[in-house]
């Protein structure tokens, strides 16, 4: 993320500088003209093939990009349609057009930036009928301003007022930028790099409005920095993404909570045989680390922790009870309480788990988190009886979600508590038994989506290896609620 940033800053200084710096200006509206015409089709023309694909498909957050870059596609080639000196005279259409290119364009995109807010889900339910009105949109603003290129509103260049204009814009772009650049490391994927670099890139040409006037080096260079930026983002979303069902996956919906789709698509096959080894045994058992490792991406999340700690968080939680297969049916399966020995049988599964992941160079940094699942704050967990911060924070984030779904859903042996009653013993035994920085997590992001982990990024995890064979009871978590909340 550090060389992202910093090559935003030396692209964005360097325009900056180019615009309030630099004299010189050649003034060739001719040129302009043609370059504009020219690239400006392509990129309408690209957009469109990007809009196709989404329409196809249903991909919801591909349509929102490609309305976007039909937006910065259709009002730049009204601007240069209307460039003074060519087909038209002087008018504040020209400079109007390119001002409302990313207002116009960035509608529909905005709440793709919130992939986990119900409103957003909202309005991204309907993008079929919302893409439609904007293209609409989009067309009568380029319309009005080719039959009436003097009414459009437009600050001057170099004013305060333009510089106003371009901070949101600028914003904006920078966060589509940054949200690409997010979704393509975790997933391990270069294929969304290249849309970042197109909103880093139009970031960039806005800078041109603070500019001193028209015509200079940043003028010149604002319009290139613009369709290098529309043909990197439309050809990467027509081409790369149509090539690649996963990386359509990744963009499928804003309900698909991206970044978890892409970890879930950057998982490792080992993973994916693991749960389904899980599933084998038991489907029910299955179900429990998924949702655990849902919910224990989104608090990671919520905790504001890097992206690498997201993902092995996440990872981790999927795989927190694979030690569980080798413990052995008739303990697994026991209807009654664990005696003593049993018990002790059973707390092997953090280190038989992270034994297992040991064997995999791609997995082994999983481990501490799942040997740790079962530590507790005060230093009564197992099995190596670690206290406080000594408990890798993966850890603690994986054995609250993990207590959580145990006691809030019904298993083989017990009905659920329910929500409420699993958050308030995890608050009770915050500080003792869990963290109470990751209890506060979970209980936000539990209310925020009403407690539901289910048919989430990660719901096809393991089925894809042939999947669940006869199911058997005990497998996971299958322990009673007092042993849960002991770290059994």
């Amino acid at each position: 993320m550090i060389w992202w940033a910093a090559a935003w800053l030396v692209l964005g200084v360097a325009q900056y500088g180019l615009g309030r710096l630099a004299d010189g200006r050649w003034e060739q509206p001719g040129l302009l003209f043609v370059f504009v015409l020219v690239a400006a089709s392509g990129c309408v023309v690209s957009s469109a093939a990007v809009l196709a694909r989404a329409w196809r498909s249903g991909v919801a957050e591909l349509a929102a990009l490609g309305a976007f870059f039909m937006g910065v596609s259709l009002l730049p080639l009204a601007h240069g349609l209307t460039v003074p000196g060519v087909l038209y005279g002087p008018n504040q259409g020209t400079a109007a057009a390119v001002y409302w290119a990313v207002p116009v364009g960035s509608v529909l995109v905005w709440p793709t930036l919130f992939p986990n807010r119900r409103w957003a889900n909202r309005v991204m339910s309907y993008w079929r009928p919302l893409v439609s009105v904007a293209l609409a949109a989009q067309v009568a603003v380029c319309v009005s301003v080719l039959a009436w290129p003097s009414w459009p509103p437009a600050p001057t260049t170099g004013s305060a007022t333009a510089a106003l204009w371009v901070a949101p814009n600028l914003g904006f772009c920078l966060l589509v930028s940054y949200r690409h650049l997010r979704l393509g490391w975790m997933a391990g994927s270069a294929a969304p790099l290249a849309v970042s670099a197109s909103g880093a890139l139009l970031a960039a040409s806005n800078l041109v409005f603070t500019a001193r006037g028209p015509w200079t080096a940043a003028f010149w260079t604002a319009h290139l920095l613009d369709a290098c930026a529309v043909f990197a983002g439309t050809i990467t979303a027509a081409v790369v993404y149509r090539r690649s069902d996963a990386h359509s996956a990744l963009m499928a919906s804003v309900d698909a909570v991206t970044p978890l789709r892409a970890v879930e698509l950057g998982l490792d096959p080992l993973v994916r045989r693991f749960v389904a080894d899980l599933e084998r045994k038991d489907p029910v058992t299955r179900e429990h680390v998924v949702r655990s490792a849902h919910m224990a991406a989104r608090v990671a999340q919520e905790l504001r922790l890097p992206f690498g700690q997201v993902r092995a968080i996440g990872v981790a939680a999927l795989l927190h009870d694979l030690g569980k297969l080798e413990v052995p049916d008739e303990i697994l399966n026991k209807k009654g309480p664990l005696d003593a020995d049993e018990y002790q049988v059973v707390q092997r599964h953090p280190l038989d788990g992270a034994r297992l992941v040991l064997t995999s160079p791609a997995l082994a940094d999983l481990a501490p988190i799942i040997r740790g699942h079962h530590e507790r704050l005060d230093g009564n967990g197992y099995p190596d009886r670690l206290a406080g911060d000594t408990i890798p924070i993966g850890a603690r984030v994986v054995a609250a979600c993990d207590a959580y779904d145990a006691m809030a859903n019904t298993r083989q042996y017990r009905a659920g508590m329910g929500q409420q009653r699993a958050l308030a013993i995890l608050a009770e035994h915050a500080g003792t038994q869990w963290d109470p920085r990751v209890v506060a997590a979970v209980t936000r992001v539990v209310r925020a989506r009403s407690g539901a982990f289910e048919n989430d990024a990660f719901s096809n995890i393991g089925r894809e290896e042939g999947a669940a064979g006869p199911g058997w009871c005990g497998c996971g978590d299958a322990l009673p609620a007092e042993l849960v909340q002991a770290g059994g």
